[in-house]
């Protein structure tokens, strides 16, 4: 698994299509993280299916490690509370956050613009949305 540096600790398996990246897993060992805006200089597009979903099995895919330092804690994202979305991202497939207990804030832009069922299902400390309006009307 290649190992690049970031603004965060992840742990990413991923697809390359339609001119962008699709995440297929993500998992973070930090509370607070912000996923990428492009990976090996394409943006990246979409969150596939159960993509950050704890304890989910690896799908098959591109692999890499973004580290911003020593990772601590357990690569879980169980754990996660505050995540920033990419402001290049357009769709979050069925389930994304499936089981995200913890997550109680999400930073997105008005550039997602698909959600598949169930996205957030049981994350039930969800109570905060930051929404960017990128497009014109914003």
């Amino acid at each position: 698994m290649e190992t690049i540096s970031g603004s965060n600790n992840w742990k990413l398996v991923f697809r390359r299509e339609n001119g962008g990246i699709t995440l297929l897993q993500a998992v973070t060992c930090d509370r607070k993280a912000a996923l990428p805006r492009e990976l090996f200089g394409l943006p990246v597009l979409a969150l596939a299916h159960h993509a950050l979903a704890p304890r989910r099995a690896t799908p098959e895919g591109e692999q890499v490690q973004i580290t911003c330092g020593p990772a601590i804690g357990d690569w879980d994202n169980a754990k996660l509370e505050e995540l920033h979305l990419p402001d290049t991202l357009t769709r979050a497939e069925e389930y994304t956050f499936y089981n995200c207990t913890k997550l109680n804030t999400l930073h997105l832009s008005d550039s997602l613009h698909q959600w598949g069922s169930g996205a957030l299902m049981n994350c039930r400390e969800l109570n905060t949305f930051h929404l960017t309006c990128c497009g014109q009307e914003g």
